[in-house]
């Protein structure tokens, strides 16, 4: 029997789309009774992606020298806007606009940092989104390097099963046969790193007990990204 809320996709897209955070209650009283069995979840696959654009309206007090930090984000060709005049990058900047006092970018930050009197400013950060998804597949006992697009690195493992994974690109799930290791190993030779080495056998992940070893793979899914500073 199918146990399904027809409007839960359209409902979660309301919720959460567009925005870094959002509450999603999971109880009956908001998504319904949709069959009568009598334990039921809710199953939620999402990606989260950097932003092309980010803004921010702020308002400080009269007579006081505010210090603002704008975050980049791992953004890459960024332009920072007051309303409509740029102040970073510097060589692209005019005169600054009224009441901010200066403009620092902090590489250690990745952010920049703005000095503003009393006010009410409007900042636009553009720039080109750096993250990309990356999908491997490994063969069993294969030796096979991971790599990233050049200028970036492994900044997030979405998704490692060394055994029987299901499912393509962006839509993974572990099999019967899954190592509990995969995710940790892939993680411990890979984040940070433009490319890794991995090895799709046992003494890399572990025993596995599946009953057709010959069809044993590696699967993984990552984020690769700006390189960390």
């Amino acid at each position: 029997m199918s146990c399904h809320s027809e409007n839960a996709t359209e409902t979660i897209r309301n919720l959460c789309l567009g925005k870094q955070r959002c509450i999603v209650p999971s109880g009956a009283d908001f998504w319904g009774n949709p069959c009568d069995a009598g334990v039921k979840q809710l199953s939620i696959q999402f990606t989260c992606s950097q932003p092309d654009s980010i803004v921010a309206n702020i308002e400080t007090s009269v007579g006081i020298v505010s210090e603002l930090y704008l975050p980049f984000y791992g953004l890459q060709d960024v332009q920072v806007m007051e309303n409509k005049t740029i102040i970073w990058p510097a060589k692209q900047s005019g005169a600054a606009p009224k009441g901010i006092n200066n403009v620092a970018y902090l590489p250690n930050n990745d952010a920049l940092k703005v000095a503003i009197m009393s006010g009410t400013y409007t900042f636009t950060v553009n720039g080109t989104a750096t993250s990309k998804r990356q999908c491997f597949s490994v063969l069993s006992n294969e030796t096979k390097t991971l790599a990233c697009p050049e200028g970036s690195a492994f900044t997030q493992i979405l998704f490692a099963s060394f055994g029987t994974p299901t499912g393509s690109c962006g839509n993974h799930s572990r099999g019967e046969c899954h190592a509990g290791s995969s995710k940790m190993q892939v993680e411990r030779y890979c984040l940070g790193q433009h490319h890794c080495l991995l090895k799709a056998d046992e003494s890399m992940f572990g025993t596995v007990h599946c009953n057709f070893k010959s069809q044993v793979i590696l699967a993984v899914e990552a984020i690769c990204g700006k390189r960390p500073i």
